[in-house]
This record gives C-alpha cells, structure tokens and sequence, in this order.
C-alpha cells in the first residue's frame, strides 16, 4: 500500500489530491482494456481447442467447472443442474448469470457460439459497444415514466413512486439536488433538459474521464476525515477496504462488480 500510495503522490507532498487521484484512475482504467484484450487472446485460444473460431456455451462451461477442481469428464457429461457436480450455490448462481451475459454477447449469429470479439464483450462487457448500448436501453427503461423513449431532468431526479416519509424528506431532497447537478453537469450536455442516447453512451462509457473524476471525488468524500479535500497515508490506510474495491486498487474487479 505504501508503494501504491507514493506512486499516486505524483508531487511528492505526501498527500494524494483529487487530480493525481483522477489521473491515476484514467491510467489504471487504460492500462486494463489493453491488458484485457491481450488476456482475451489467450484465453479464448486456450479454450478454442478444434480452433475452430468459436465457443460453445458447453466448451466454456466445462472449463468454468474444471477450474472449480472438478473432473473434466464429469464437467463434459454433467449440465447445471446436475447434482453429482456438488457446487456450491454461489458458484451455481455465478454460472447462471454467466449464462444470461453470453446471450447478450451472442448476436452475429446467435448460435450460442461466441467468436473472439463475442467473447471480449462476455468477458469484458465494460469494452463492449453493444453490451455499453444495452445498460443505455435499461437505464431509460428504468426512468422512462411517460414512456417516449426520453429521460428528462425530471425523470432522471424523480423518487420512487409512493408517499415520501417525513423523517426521510431531508435526505430525499438532498439526493435530488445531487442528481439534478449530475444531471446538468455530466449528462445533458447540450442543456436541453433532456437526454439524448448519445449523451447516456457517453456517461457510462468507462473511458470518459468525467467516471474517473466522480470515482476520485466519491474516494474522498468517503475516506477524507479532516476535510482538507486530500488524503493522507493514515487516512488511506484507515480505510484500506474502501480503496481495495475501487478502481484505484482493483480496476478490473470493480467493472465487472457492476456488469
């Protein structure tokens, strides 16, 4: 953590600012598209063994099982909800939403094999356009109220349906005002009061540095207790489990948390 912490203190002033929190995430978010890639490579060669160009689900779910220590010939006669597999729940549920993200991937042809780009956007759906353009279709799925395919300033900051409690009315306003300033600052762009599909694919596309700068700012507000707007190594160290799922520390574990 040490080393970590001197490498983003880019000034040397034994503090870590915002900035040099920014610039560090922007590095680490390049450096693990170029490092996913090369790994998709191998990975899908590995498993590819008639080189064939393709892989079926069954071809990957095999190998999912053998590196769970499973025989490698009861994994190829054994599906899902095979009892004699004896996985665990967590790891059956694990396989399941596997399942669902390769139909996603699958799309030329649907097949249900995924060639080498297919099987990026499996693996790495935070790489993939199209897996990029689905969350866009779920998020104005999710705000769409009047259902014309738009999501307004007041759609984007309106609360769940149903009586608002009185004990919560502060804070319910507070999360308003924050998504109203979200809304304005880093989705509307053009300050139309409304959100095109471009401007949705551009905020949660992860190379958009404005995701860099919300995710430094949140590291802060989170672990910065003298509130002088920058960290110090006890303050980091303090709270070494905020920082260990961020895209500081652990940028490829984070994305595929959210996916």
């Amino acid at each position: 953590m040490l080393f970590l912490y001197f490498r983003v203190d880019v000034n040397r002033d034994n503090f870590i600012e915002q900035l040099e929190l920014e610039n560090w995430i922007v590095l680490k978010v390049n450096e693990h598209f170029d490092e996913a890639a090369a790994e998709n490579d191998k990975v899908f060669q590995m498993i590819d063994t008639d080189n064939d160009g393709g892989i079926t689900w069954n071809e990957f779910q095999v190998e999912f099982l053998v590196a769970l220590g499973k025989d490698r010939e009861l994994a190829m006669k054994s599906n899902i909800d095979d009892e004699n597999l004896k996985i665990s729940d967590k790891d059956r549920e694990k396989l399941v939403r596997f399942k669902f993200r390769w139909s996603e991937a699958d799309r030329d042809p649907q097949d249900n094999v995924l060639g080498i780009d297919e099987f990026k956007a499996f693996r790495h759906p935070e790489q993939s356009k199209h897996m990029l353009d689905n969350m866009v279709t779920d998020i104005v799925a999710s705000l769409d109220r009047n259902g014309d395919g738009i999501v307004t300033e007041e759609e984007f900051i309106a609360l769940p349906p149903g009586e608002v409690e009185a004990e919560f009315k502060e804070a319910d306003t507070k999360w308003q005002e924050e998504r109203r300033k979200e809304f304005r600052e880093n989705i509307d762009m053009d300050h139309d009061g409304k959100t095109s599909l471009r401007e949705l694919q551009r905020y949660v596309d992860p190379r958009n540095p404005h995701n860099a700068l919300l995710e430094a700012e949140n590291l802060i507000r989170l672990t910065d207790a003298d509130a002088d707007g920058k960290l110090s190594l006890e303050e980091v160290v303090s709270n070494i489990e905020v920082f260990i799922g961020s895209k500081m520390m652990n940028t490829g574990r984070s994305f595929h948390d959210e996916f």
